[in-house]
């Protein structure tokens, strides 16, 4: 059962990383057609944010291969017989043969290397949403500031206007005799 399991926790991560890679590349050829109009700060941003996906886009490929390598080249099958062995002789104070104590190294750092590779994952996912946050951030503040000018341009017409239709609709001080 356990078995069945990785493998569609490896079908659907590889699935995931195509999926979302080929997104990143009809993106790039987004940016690539739209570059006249955005600035050099989006474009920088759209660059960093397309590579940095990509490359989560390989990791979550190498991590699904390494899944499967765990019972493609038995390696879970051989820690758990190993688990198993080392539970019956527990008290005795054998020891693991050469071949064996080999095996778990080599497994350990297989499964080192599987962590470092998830750990990965999530540095550049952690990065992602710091980019974005600052993207939006940098977004935000310019409506604003475009909001600003546009209120300080159009307020003192506003306010002549008022001032004007004011003048209009009271009584001129020559009129009232």
């Amino acid at each position: 059962m356990e078995q069945y399991a990785a493998w569609i926790v490896v079908a659907i991560t590889t699935v995931s990383a195509l999926g979302l890679g080929y997104r990143q590349l009809r993106i790039r050829q987004w940016l690539k057609q739209n570059e006249v109009s955005l600035s050099t700060a989006d474009i920088a941003y759209h660059r960093w944010s397309i590579r940095r996906r990509l490359a989560g886009c390989v990791l979550l490929l190498i991590l699904a291969a390494m899944i499967a390598g765990l019972y493609v080249f038995q390696i879970a099958q051989g820690l758990d017989e190993l688990l198993t062995l080392g539970e019956q002789i527990k008290g005795t104070g054998q020891k693991l043969t050469i071949e064996q104590e080999a095996f778990l190294y080599r497994s350990l750092r297989y499964v080192a290397v599987l962590l470092v590779i998830l750990m990965l994952l999530f540095f550049l996912a952690g990065w992602d949403i710091i980019s974005i946050r600052r993207f939006g951030f940098r977004h935000r503040q310019r409506i604003r500031d475009d909001r600003r000018a546009m209120l300080e341009r159009q307020l003192p017409l506003l306010y002549a206007e008022r001032r004007a239709a004011q003048d209009a609709d009271s009584p001129s001080a020559g009129e009232s005799s």
